[in-house]
């Protein structure tokens, strides 16, 4: 006499879990949303990450030079060197880079290399390494598991978590990138200009879209606006 098998019952599928993930298992809605905000939170991520740090540039000057009378300059002896505290080396490649930026910077601003010239020109280029250690508390990605209702129902989760006995912490190491140019009277050898650019790039960028930017940023308050001069210098 055969005795029929009962077939045990599965448990019922939850409402929200009407959904499949790649290896066929349901995935709950609210999953579905925390998946979604990772995304999201990965996206801004890479955004801010892709933003350039502004360059910061400060000007002085000698207010009484006759700005207005340099028509051409030269290169100092000294050229573009690198700060004696410049770490790490600085490349001559990037030296070369940084003269060729400023001869054309100086072109655009409509003055000349001839030697000698109304003006001499030299720069400066320093490099810095920091470090800096930048907590955060929140974890995101991924862990797999049990979930309330087993492995089928669990399946794996992706999601931000939040562990107050670890707290995680980031190194990151930053380069400081400065760029100095002096210009100083070709006659009596008076300093009358300085500009200088600072910038925090988050790898060995050194580019000549860096360079570029940075010298540029410098150049464009040279010559200096005659409104901003001493009424007595804008006369001259």
């Amino acid at each position: 006499m055969r005795v029929a098998q009962r077939r045990r019952r599965q448990p019922p599928l939850p409402e929200h879990a009407n959904t499949k993930d790649p290896v066929g298992m349901p995935v709950s809605a609210p999953r579905l949303r925390c998946t979604a905000i990772i995304i999201a939170l990965s996206v801004v991520t890479i955004a801010l990450a892709g933003c350039a740090t502004p360059v910061r540039t400060s000007v002085d000057l000698d207010p009484s030079a006759d700005f207005g009378a340099f028509a051409t300059y030269s290169w100092s002896p000294e050229g573009v060197r690198a700060a004696e505290s410049a770490e790490p080396w600085v490349s001559p490649l990037v030296l070369a880079r940084v003269r060729s930026e400023i001869d054309q910077a100086l072109k655009a601003r409509g003055l000349r290399l001839d030697p000698p010239g109304d003006v001499l020109v030299t720069a400066v280029v320093g490099v810095r390494d920091r470090y800096r250690v930048r907590p955060f508390g929140a974890h995101v990605g991924g862990r797999f598991g049990w979930g309330p209702h087993g492995w089928r129902y669990g399946g794996p989760f992706m999601g931000v978590w939040h562990d107050p006995f670890f707290p995680n912490v980031r190194l990151d190491r930053e380069t400081e990138v400065t760029i100095a140019i002096d210009m100083f009277d070709g006659i009596s050898s008076a300093p009358v200009w300085s500009g200088r650019a600072d910038e925090v790039v988050f790898r060995d960028d050194l580019r000549s879209a860096t360079i570029r930017a940075m010298v540029g940023a410098i150049l464009a308050q040279f010559p200096p606006d005659p409104a901003l001069l001493p009424p007595r210098t804008a006369a001259r």
